[in-house]
């Protein structure tokens, strides 16, 4: 993150997952002198925010599939373009903005990923 967009990390908040909580992990973040917040595993109340656009997500993807007559085979090409397509609309949570453009500092013009997913769906 601090390559792409020159921001520290400031807090980290992970569940105790085993890749987070290893001996060079942590000496990492020490070093780096980032906070640490741990979550318990298993409880989306503890990141509500991210739960529920992972539930709008799976929705969005069921839906996708449901009218298009899709097999679920599908599942990972679908997900990939919504979140493709989510990355590079305007969005209320931050002011009307597109998220692409505040995470990068470019403007979001790259929708030739949408035509190709859409032709491969087409094709597939």
């Amino acid at each position: 993150m601090e390559l792409q967009i020159g921001k520290k990390i400031k807090i980290l908040r992970s569940d105790n997952g085993g890749e987070c909580k290893s001996d060079p992990f942590i000496q990492l973040c020490h070093d780096e002198s980032i906070e640490r917040h741990f979550i318990v595993r298993v409880i989306p109340q503890q990141n509500g925010a991210a739960e529920r656009f992972n539930c709008t997500l799976l929705e969005k993807i069921q839906c996708f599939l449901s009218n298009s007559g899709l097999n679920k085979t599908f599942w990972a090409d679908i997900m990939t373009y919504d979140s493709h397509l989510i990355n590079r609309l305007l969005s209320s949570a931050i002011g009307g903005k597109i998220l692409m453009e505040i995470w990068s500092g470019k403007t979001a013009s790259d929708y030739d990923m949408l035509e190709y997913l859409v032709v491969q769906l087409i094709i597939m």
